[in-house]
C-alpha cells in the first residue's frame, strides 16, 4: 500500500508542477505587432467572434487581459479566449472551440488568444457523445484511413483543435467545429457523428 500512495503522491505533484509551468509559460509569452506567440497560446489582435448560437464556457468582467489569459490556461476546457477592453479593465470570454475563419470578424481592441496545445489533463474532464447514422456536413479539416471509432477518438485527442468527428465507411473526419456551433448535421448510411464534450 506504502507504495500505492507514493506513486499517486508522486503523480499528483507532476499534476501541479505542470499547471505551474502552463501558468509561467503564459506569463512569458513574447508580445509582437498582430500576434503574440509563446509556447502556450497564439494570439491576433482586432479578430472577434460573430454572434453565434454557442455559448461561452465562463465569462470574467473588469479584468486584465494576462489574467484572462492564465483563466483559460489553468482551465482544462478551455481552447480559445477572447479579451476586450472595457472601462475599469476588460471583458474576457473562454470558450471550448477553436473558430474557424468563417466565425471571427474584425473587432478593433479585442485579442483571440487560441491554445497551441491542449490542458495537459483535458482527457480527464471530456467525454463522447455518438450520434448514429449522421455526418457534420461540410466541416472536415483532417481524414485518414478508418480504422474503428476508438482510433478516430484517439486521433481527434491528439489534436488540440479537434471537437467533434464523423466515421464513414471510407474515412475519419476530424473538426474544428461541432453540432453546437453549426446545425448541419445530415443523414449518412452506415456512419457516425461524435463530439467532444469536455466538462471542468
Amino acid at each position: 500500500m506504502a507504495g500505492f500512495w507514493g506513486k499517486r503522491d508522486q503523480l499528483s505533484a507532476t499534476m501541479h508542477l505542470k499547471q505551474l509551468a502552463w501558468i509561467l509559460l503564459c506569463a512569458s509569452g513574447l508580445r509582437a505587432q498582430g500576434y503574440i506567440i509563446s509556447d502556450v497560446f497564439s494570439v491576433k489582435n482586432d479578430v472577434g467572434l460573430k454572434s453565434l448560437n454557442y455559448s461561452a464556457i465562463a465569462s470574467f468582467a473588469g479584468v486584465s487581459e494576462m489574467y484572462c489569459v492564465l483563466v483559460c490556461a489553468t482551465n482544462p476546457c478551455c481552447l480559445s479566449v477572447f479579451w476586450a477592453p472595457q472601462p475599469g479593465n476588460g471583458n474576457c470570454l473562454l470558450y471550448d472551440a477553436q473558430f474557424i475563419a468563417e466565425f471571427l470578424i474584425k473587432k478593433v481592441n479585442t485579442v483571440q488568444f487560441t491554445r497551441r496545445e491542449a490542458h495537459p489533463r483535458r482527457s480527464e474532464f471530456t467525454s463522447w457523445v455518438t450520434k448514429w447514422e449522421l455526418v457534420l456536413n461540410g466541416y472536415d479539416q483532417d481524414k485518414s484511413r478508418p480504422h474503428g471509432i476508438e482510433d478516430c477518438k484517439a486521433r481527434c485527442h491528439r489534436q488540440v483543435w479537434c471537437i467533434s468527428f464523423d466515421l464513414t465507411r471510407s474515412g475519419c473526419y476530424l473538426s474544428r467545429v461541432n453540432a453546437r456551433i453549426v446545425d448541419n448535421l445530415v443523414t449518412f448510411d452506415r456512419s457516425s457523428y461524435n463530439e467532444l464534450v469536455c466538462h471542468a
